[in-house]
């Protein structure tokens, strides 16, 4: 099972992780996990880009 956690401070959340695996598909060919990847590496760059962070 993929699990997300997110850090809070308050009511605000500074930053998030993403564990497991989904199980819809063997390792390497899961569309699930993928998408989840996808989604994951989206929300990094978009927020390097706009508050200027650098990996």
């Amino acid at each position: 099972m993929t699990t997300v956690r997110f850090q809070m401070e308050g009511e605000r959340i500074v930053g998030f992780t993403v564990q497991g695996h989904s199980g819809y598909g063997e390792a390497g060919s899961d569309i699930v996990c993928a998408a989840v990847t996808s989604a994951v590496r989206l929300t990094e760059c978009a927020v390097n880009d706009v508050l200027g962070l650098g990996a």
